[in-house]
């Protein structure tokens, strides 16, 4: 498709800037180290369970049955147990995504309610409303003026 002396397609702006930035990444080695130790669960526990209760727990018995039953059932547990971990890092993530998400709707509420405060006081004070109300008095200029602005 590419021979020699075919110019590449051009890679799009903001795929350059997806890959300069890792943010847009999650870290995964939290989940491959998970992976790994099931892994190494799956295939390690439910054959030492065979031959433990073949060797100890069932060793007068002829029958291999009770053995692969325990061996099945152990593996058994280890993927249940694989999905609830992964359930459960599945609800934690989710949890922190909502608790950011009301923090950010907590901040934008916060940034409303000063802006329209700003917004009442400028009125207020270009109309003299504060004068009398706020406590606000006359400065050089004529123009009312509240404490709390003298103090910045």
């Amino acid at each position: 498709m590419f021979g020699r002396g075919v110019p590449l397609p051009r890679v799009p702006d903001h795929l350059r800037a997806a890959e300069a930035s890792p943010e847009g990444h999650a870290d995964l080695s939290g989940v491959v180290t998970k992976l790994a130790i099931f892994t190494v669960a799956m295939v390690l526990m439910p054959i030492g369970t065979y031959y433990l209760t073949r060797d100890y727990l069932f060793a007068p018995a002829t029958t291999l049955t009770y053995p692969a039953i325990c061996a099945v059932t152990v593996a058994n547990l280890v993927l249940v147990t694989f999905i609830w971990v992964a359930f459960r890092e599945d609800m934690a993530d989710s949890e922190r995504d909502d608790r950011q998400l009301r923090q950010r709707e907590r901040e934008k509420e916060a940034l409303v309610a000063a802006a329209k405060e700003n917004v009442d006081i400028a009125s207020a004070s270009s109309t003299g409303v504060l004068q009398g109300a706020t406590g606000g008095d006359k400065t050089d200029s004529g123009t009312t003026t509240s404490r709390s602005r003298r103090r910045e």
